[in-house]
């Protein structure tokens, strides 16, 4: 048995160490890309929320077999469980309607992904020695729920 180092990518989720500043980021920027290039979205418009403020969704009287829509959801569940939990309200939401969705249904879940593309590059940071791991994510949240109107204005000491 020997040693091949550092674990740099673990089922699709890109792992980055700073040892010297004690932190771990988490990412799925490489898996983005991938989706992005299946579904063909290098040229489309790109959103900074997941979703419409207080959207509501009916459901289908006829399900289009034609849309991939539960393979999308299931896409969006694994980059929300692996790094992405500021999209997991919205895929859950949508998650609701794989068996009564149509094209709206459909569009809202690749708005989701639209928004994933956006922000490729937002990963979770773990920092070690320290009461509670503080999550970039929360930031996400907290501007999707528009408590913050720009990440660019909050400074964050940890």
């Amino acid at each position: 048995m020997k040693d091949l180092g550092e674990v740099e990518t673990y089922i699709g989720i890109e792992i980055d160490y700073k040892q010297h500043l004690n932190e771990m980021k988490l990412g799925q920027t490489k898996y983005i890309e991938a989706l992005s290039d299946k579904y063909g979205l290098s040229d489309s418009k790109l959103y900074d929320t997941t979703m419409e403020a207080n959207l509501k969704l009916d459901n289908a009287s006829e399900i289009d077999e034609c849309l991939k829509y539960r393979n999308l959801i299931g896409e969006l569940l694994y980059i929300s469980c692996g790094t992405r939990p500021d999209i997991a309200y919205s895929v859950n939401y949508l998650s609701r309607f794989q068996n009564c969705y149509y094209r709206m249904h459909y569009n809202y879940a690749m708005r989701v992904l639209k928004y994933l593309i956006r922000t490729k590059d937002v990963k979770l940071v773990f920092k070690m020695g320290r009461e509670m791991i503080w999550i970039v994510w929360l930031l996400l949240i907290m501007r999707e729920t528009r408590m913050i109107e720009n990440l660019r204005q909050v400074i964050l000491c940890v």
